[in-house]
């Protein structure tokens, strides 16, 4: 049975690393610029917002930092906006507001909906896995 099992996980190894080898090129990053309407002066900081800890063996040029200060500035910005838009509302509800607008799954979708997806670099096939069966939707 552990034979059964372990040749069913290699053959599962095999169609994933097939998946990854077989993904065409990605998107260059400079397309971003047209969707967002911005011009990046530092092209490196776009390449890193879209580059994951798995493209690279050098952790500090993945996207995390960047996410932790975008998270702290996103909130910022959207706390900041509901507190002036909804001068009535009692703080616990403008938290639960918050939280709604600046969840994961919000984000995934508003980065979906602008085909940020495309552009992601990474070697993780179970992100692509998690992106088709949530939103189906091939990176």
């Amino acid at each position: 049975m552990e034979l059964e099992q372990e040749q069913e996980l290699e053959k599962v190894i095999i169609s994933l690393e097939n998946l990854v080898i077989s993904q065409p090129p990605l998107p260059p990053l400079s397309e971003l610029e047209t969707i967002t309407g911005y011009t990046f002066k530092n092209k490196e900081l776009l390449k890193q917002a879209f580059t994951h800890a798995s493209y690279k063996a050098d952790d500090s040029n993945s996207y995390e930092r960047l996410e932790y200060l975008g998270d702290s500035v996103l909130n910022h910005l959207v706390a900041k906006l509901h507190y002036f838009m909804y001068p009535n509302m009692m703080p616990g509800e403008l938290t639960r507001l918050r939280a709604a607008n600046v969840d994961t799954e919000a984000l995934a979708r508003a980065a979906l909906k602008y085909k940020l997806h495309k552009y992601l670099r990474h070697k993780k096939p179970l992100l692509d896995k998690k992106v088709v069966n949530f939103f189906g939707v091939f990176i």
